[in-house]
């Protein structure tokens, strides 16, 4: 099992990064801590709709492809062209993409985490640099290449096109414009450049963000944030200002579901989450990565388990070879370090079952099955190919969205791509 609050590292830099899931990426103690009281979602307020590039909605049939990118070949090479085509300086590159979000028009942003940039993808695959600066570390606000980023987290997407970006490192929230213009949302200007605070609130009280690992947005432009360091989904209003919106923030568990458990508000617990989306009711969908489960927390503030077990269980050990053996209804199902979520407009929920390799789904009535890979037979990043359901395999897929047609982006960070499956 992954665990951010250490910052596991490949290739020098840190892997997983939370994924933020459209609707993908990536905190703290807070004001209900003080009044006692909880967030709610806004009246009215609903999750930003999703693309609506594609007319047509087709059931997702698994066939897997490599949409951008050069498998198993990292790099910084952008504006290029088309991936695996070459542009004025080669083939395009990724290194170790992560979170992921997708506007209204199928333009795809990928928080490619080891060159500290945001990348745009357009949907023929052309693939450019929106903001960052490649190879260079920093929380500088600005333009384009002029602003500077840590280890990105989760990204995640209003309706007018603005992105939010969350940063592992410098604890705080970005927000990037549709020109490329990077200012500072919430949490410090600049940033703490420490790698991740304790989550207890200073003298006056305030939230501390850590690990903004995951960010979906309503449709009032509000942000909920999966903060895997604190253990806890917090809510930013427009205007920044930072709540406590469900889990007790810095009780978070580790593993085998402690510090896990269901309930109303601060009440509930979790063990790490990550992904964050929401479903076509307003609900919010967290993969819970510490607990190998899915979380669902409603308007309300009630958080349940949807799916997955909070014993922290991932299944069979080894390659059953058999998806049966990790598929069934609610708890009974087993997932192994869950990172991205992502729902279509038909309320199938999307999971990147990142230690097993595989993508899951879960139907509205809670039953998971196996869309693509195979659970178990994971070769931590030296098994690639596509193909078509089971046939296909993945290294790492961590970020997921899902356009209007239920087409999925995946990131297979150690492979460097991005796949496609419909």
């Amino acid at each position: 099992m992954h665990d951010l609050r250490s910052a596991k590292k490949i290739f020098g830099t840190p892997v997983l990064v939370g994924f933020i899931f459209v609707v993908s990426g990536c905190s703290a103690l807070l004001r209900s801590q003080a009044t006692g009281s909880n967030s709610t979602l806004t009246p009215g307020a609903t999750p930003v709709s999703t693309p609506t590039a594609t007319p047509s909605f087709v059931q997702n049939q698994g066939v897997v492809t490599t949409f951008a990118g050069t498998a198993g070949s990292s790099g910084s090479v952008a504006d290029t062209g088309s991936s695996g085509s070459s542009g004025s300086s080669g083939p395009a590159t990724f290194f170790q993409p992560g979170s992921l979000a997708i506007d209204s028009i199928g333009n795809l942003y990928v928080a490619d985490t080891g060159n500290y940039v945001i990348r745009k993808v357009t949907p023929d695959g052309v693939i450019t640099t929106l903001a960052g600066s490649l190879g260079m570390s920093g929380s500088s606000d600005g333009t384009g290449t002029s602003a500077t980023f840590g280890n990105l987290g989760g990204l995640g997407i209003d309706a007018s096109g603005n992105l939010y970006a969350g940063d592992l490192e410098y604890e705080n929230i970005r927000k990037i414009t549709p020109d490329g213009v990077v200012t500072t949302f919430a949490g410090p200007v600049g940033g703490t450049g420490g790698t991740g605070g304790s989550g207890s609130s200073g003298s006056s009280g305030a939230v501390t963000i850590t690990y903004p690992s995951g960010i979906a947005v309503d449709s009032n432009g509000n942000l909920f944030v999966a903060d895997s360091g604190n253990g806890a989904i917090e809510e930013v209003s427009s205007t920044g200002v930072v709540t406590l919106f469900a889990g007790a923030s810095g009780a978070s568990g580790s593993s085998g579901g402690s510090g896990a458990s269901d309930g109303t508000g601060t009440n509930a617990t979790f063990g790490q989450p990550v992904g964050i989306a929401f479903d076509p009711q307003g609900n919010l969908i967290v993969a819970d990565m510490g607990t190998n489960s899915i979380r669902k927390i409603t308007p309300g503030g009630y958080v349940s388990t949807l799916a997955g077990s909070l014993t922290g269980s991932s299944g069979p050990v080894g390659d059953t070879g058999d998806t049966g053996a990790y598929d069934g209804t609610g708890t009974a199902a087993f997932f192994a370090s869950p990172q991205g979520v992502a729902v279509n407009s038909q309320g199938t929920i999307y999971v990147t079952d990142t230690d097993h390799t595989a993508i899951r789904q879960i139907s509205p009535t809670g039953v998971v099955t196996t869309l693509a890979g195979l659970p178990g037979s994971g070769t931590g990043g030296v098994s690639y190919s596509d193909g078509t359901g089971t046939n296909a395999t993945f290294g790492m897929p961590t970020g997921i969205v899902v356009d209007s047609s239920g087409k999925l982006f995946v990131s297979d960070t150690i492979e460097q791509v991005i796949r496609e499956i419909k």
